[in-house]
């Protein structure tokens, strides 16, 4: 019951049950034949039912413990997908975007160019020039925002040459995205990024590390340091910040969803979730994914991939 049951319902079986072996053990008809042939003391029926309290208690706990991981579990495997279908409908969108892009090119022309006849035709004093000049710069404004739609990346049918992207270029783009957001440093490191590597722009990897620096910049004092790390058979990228670390409670299980940061200075900001997903991610696609702290103080998150992964999943 306890793994079916919320937390109330389970602790009012749970009570009913205690009260009935309590009652049992205390009150109770003996078996008919056995009256005069076994001898059963006192304290072995109370400490029989002692034991199936216990029993019951800890099996109690341990069933809903199970079933609030299972649902927190399930929840998190929803989010993915959530996160999958709506790529998959941006991607569709774009289709539809594109589609609509070339099929309106034509007529907006049509409207430019008979606009630019009739000015003509009309001459330069007449009192409609004024209107359509309006109409020829509207069209063509309307021109100009269908070719920025049809170059959206979403709407890209898949090219070898622009669906690549240096590494550390796919890192530089994904810290300028937070320059507007946070106030704190952001420092790559390339003394050791020895081989750029030219890597597939999965939606995995860019989603994941955006959340991993999120992550640290979050819980950062003033700085984060990206270290990128590369040679001919291993790609490396390390983020550390200089905050106060991962609490050490909660250290050997970072990478379950849900895990509540209440242990991290009072604060009640939930962490599983997106460390969860980031590391779904990066390890569907053979990255090995470590967390520690540093000696001092910090955290640092160390992903890597080897040469060989990247070429059998075809990223590089």
């Amino acid at each position: 019951a306890a793994g079916f049951l919320n937390l109330r319902s389970s602790i009012l079986i749970g009570f009913l049950s205690i009260v009935l072996i309590i009652i049992l053990s205390l009150f109770y008809f003996e078996l008919p034949g056995l009256e005069n042939n076994y001898f059963f003391p006192k304290f072995y029926i109370l400490g029989l039912a002692l034991a199936l309290c216990t029993a019951i208690i800890f099996l109690a706990i341990y069933s809903q413990r199970l079933a609030i991981e299972s649902a927190q579990r399930n929840e998190a495997f929803n989010f993915l997908q959530r996160i999958f279908l709506r790529e998959q409908e941006l991607k569709s969108l774009g289709g539809l975007a594109a589609a609509a892009a070339h099929e309106l090119g034509t007529p907006l022309n049509t409207i430019s160019l008979v606009a630019k006849e009739l000015k003509k035709e009309i001459g330069p004093n007449n009192k409609f020039n004024q209107d359509l000049d309006l109409l020829i710069s509207q069209s063509k404004r309307c021109s100009e925002i269908l070719k920025q739609i049809s170059k959206n990346p979403y709407t890209e049918k898949e090219d070898k040459f622009f669906d690549k992207a240096s590494f550390k270029i796919i890192v530089h783009e994904i810290v300028d995205s937070f320059k507007d957001l946070s106030k704190k440093k952001i420092i790559i490191n390339e003394e050791n990024y020895k081989k750029d590597y030219l890597i597939t722009k999965k939606i995995e990897i860019i989603y994941s590390l955006k959340n991993i620096i999120d992550n640290a910049l979050k819980f950062s004092s003033n700085k984060v340091e990206i270290f990128l790390l590369s040679n001919e058979q291993e790609l490396r990228i390390k983020v550390e910040d200089d905050g106060e670390g991962f609490s050490r409670q909660i250290l050997g299980f970072l990478g379950d969803p849900y895990i509540n940061k209440r242990d991290l200075d009072n604060n009640k900001e939930g962490l599983g979730l997106g460390i969860f997903i980031a590391k779904v991610f990066l390890e569907r696609l053979s990255a090995i994914i470590n967390f520690c702290n540093l000696e001092d103080k910090g955290a640092v998150v160390d992903i890597s991939w080897q040469k060989k992964d990247l070429i059998n999943l075809k990223l590089i």
